[in-house]
């Protein structure tokens, strides 16, 4: 094997791994909740770069922005603080069901239950 074609070779190879690298977690998109709840949250976006967002309409509509790391396959573990106090971190969490639903918990407590929408949660530019 020659030089070049080597070079070649361990290129592609390199990009290869980088490209598979960057599929989307499961749990980014936009989400709708299937049902009222007791927040008042109707939709949640969770973006491909590690942010995420909701409003809780039954808490004076506040914002709340998300960070979010991945527990592990199916779960996102959320570091969130609302628009009215930032310095007020919350942790949450996000995790999807074998029905491919999402649910947003503040530790065992159930907040609601999503179904994802056919949306891009990354914003516009």
């Amino acid at each position: 094997m020659n030089f070049l074609s080597l070079r070649f070779t361990s290129f592609f190879i390199s990009a290869l791994l980088l490209l598979s690298a960057c599929t989307p977690h499961l749990g980014s998109g936009v989400w709708e909740a299937v049902a009222d709840n007791e927040q008042g949250i109707s939709k949640l976006t969770v973006g491909f770069e590690g942010r995420a967002e909701f409003t809780s309409s039954k808490r004076n509509n506040t914002v709340w922005h998300c960070f979010w790391t991945t527990a592990d396959k199916k779960k996102l573990a959320f570091d969130c603080a609302p628009s009215t106090n930032p310095e007020q971190k919350k942790p949450l969490e996000l995790s999807v069901t074998e029905q491919g639903m999402a649910e947003l918990r503040d530790g065992s407590t159930l907040l609601a239950t999503f179904k994802r929408l056919n949306e891009n949660p990354s914003p516009k530019k």
